[in-house]
């Protein structure tokens, strides 16, 4: 029988129970069933492995700054009948639930893009792949993670160019 608990796999300043943290983003970002099942997996296979930024307001309520695509999937995960233990957590502070939101979006701004040159040096510092293992839980927008299949229709073989990463060296053609 597998094992229905979510491991643990990171520590935080505290912990926090499942059931205390509230939204605080509301629908500012939404998840869809695709990336639902990529964090889903991703939590099942290497456990909850970054802690949640939490404010918590004058009356104690405890809100959520970061972490809730994740929260939002392990209340799912509860409904299907998965086991949460309380969550590891940081205290973030702000003066009040204005600053707290403008610290959420500031949290969610992204000032670097992730660029293939970029990943293909950091993949590669390890000899790290991003095959099957691993390609299922990531979503990374800004780039194709993998190489594009040989299976597309191409009418013309000489369209496509030869192209070698300057990293790691790898050739493939586009």
């Amino acid at each position: 029988m597998e094992d229905m608990t979510i491991k643990i796999a990171c520590q935080g300043y505290t912990t926090v129970p499942l059931e205390e943290l509230t939204d605080l983003q509301g629908n500012l970002k939404d998840l869809t069933e695709e990336n639902y099942v990529k964090l889903r997996n991703s939590m099942t296979q290497y456990g909850f492995s970054f802690p949640v930024f939490m404010w918590i307001d004058t009356d104690g309520t405890k809100y959520i700054v970061d972490a809730h695509q994740r929260l939002r999937t392990l209340r799912k995960m509860q409904q299907e009948g998965w086991t949460i233990p309380p969550l590891p957590a940081d205290i973030i502070h702000a003066e009040n639930r204005k600053q707290a939101k403008a610290k959420l979006l500031l949290l969610n701004s992204k000032f670097g893009t992730i660029t293939r040159e970029g990943f293909d040096e950091f993949v590669s510092e390890v000899g790290f792949e991003v095959d099957d293992s691993i390609d299922e839980f990531l979503a990374i927008p800004e780039i194709e993670l993998r190489e594009p299949s040989d299976d597309k229709n191409t009418n013309d073989p000489t369209d496509l160019k030869e192209v070698t990463c300057p990293s790691c060296g790898h050739r493939f053609e586009i």
